[in-house]
């Protein structure tokens, strides 16, 4: 009692046709698609056995690129690194590798999966690219292009010059200019009561401080940019002194050439020199 075997595939087009007489069959030469295969046993006593069909799935080789959400941050911001697969089996597995160079050589331990956060402890600009293993049968297993990141210092904010102190009436003027850092410069300026900063004014790189009492008073401007970047300008201190109180005394005049002498004493206001 002999067996034959006719391992068969459905042709779009012509039906089934014989692939392979013998007991196994490895497919090749299929493109990309779905394809139905089936087993038909022949035995020399006359008895058949058509085996149920089993389908394979071809896939496209996968390509891999990567995005990243900040390519310029400032010390401490984030930066995350997105791998972007296209095609391919669902059997995927990262490696992310970085280097000085745009080759990025250099493994990454235990980065592993499909995206990444970029360390930004350290000033400088460092290449990505990542690597995906398709577990997939005849599966390429391709590296992305690299891309960079950029971590830059936090920006420098420098006040402009006001006086020490001011009389009542007067406002004070204060602006800062900003450099370094990345990306749009937004304002947030703030006072001091005594124990704690209070947010006051626009999104302006200039305050006014408006009429204030007596005392002493101090400001300061805070600007963010981009992911991480953020600089305090130097506390604005200055004082609003109050109109002095002030005690005259005379000597009245005498013969000759003495006038006489008027005299003028601020208790509360030192500062205080002159009559207007």
């Amino acid at each position: 009692n002999t067996t034959s075997y006719s391992w068969q595939y459905n042709h779009p087009t012509n039906g089934w046709t014989q692939m392979s007489t013998s007991s196994s069959y490895n497919p090749s030469g299929f493109g990309v698609g779905t394809y139905e295969f089936r087993l038909v046993i022949v035995q020399s006593s006359g008895c058949t056995d058509m085996r149920p069909s089993a389908f394979l799935v071809v896939n496209p080789d996968p390509t891999v690129t990567v995005t990243v959400n900040n390519s310029t941050v400032c010390l401490g911001g984030s930066a995350l690194l997105t791998a972007n697969v296209v095609r391919g089996s669902p059997l995927l597995a990262y490696q992310w590798y970085s280097g000085t160079t745009s080759s990025a050589p250099n493994l990454i331990p235990g980065a592993t999966a499909s995206t990444y956060s970029v360390p930004t402890n350290i000033v400088g600009t460092t290449w990505y690219r990542v690597s995906v293993t398709d577990s997939g049968a005849g599966c390429n297993d391709p590296f992305s292009p690299s891309v960079s990141v950029n971590v830059v210092n936090d920006p420098v904010v420098t006040g402009n010059t006001i006086d020490d102190f001011y009389c009542p009436g007067e406002t004070v003027d204060m602006s800062v200019t900003v450099t370094g850092g990345i990306g749009p410069n937004t304002y947030q300026w703030q006072v001091y009561d005594g124990s704690m900063w209070s947010n006051v004014g626009t999104n302006s790189s200039s305050y006014n401080s408006g009429i204030l009492p007596e005392g002493v008073h101090q400001y300061r401007a805070i600007v963010t940019q981009n992911s991480g970047c953020e600089g305090i300008s130097g506390t604005f201190s200055f004082t609003m002194i109050g109109s002095p109180e002030a005690t005259l005394s005379s000597t009245p005049a005498s013969c000759a050439d003495n006038s006489g002498t008027i005299t003028i004493y601020f208790s509360d206001e030192p500062l205080a020199n002159a009559i207007m």
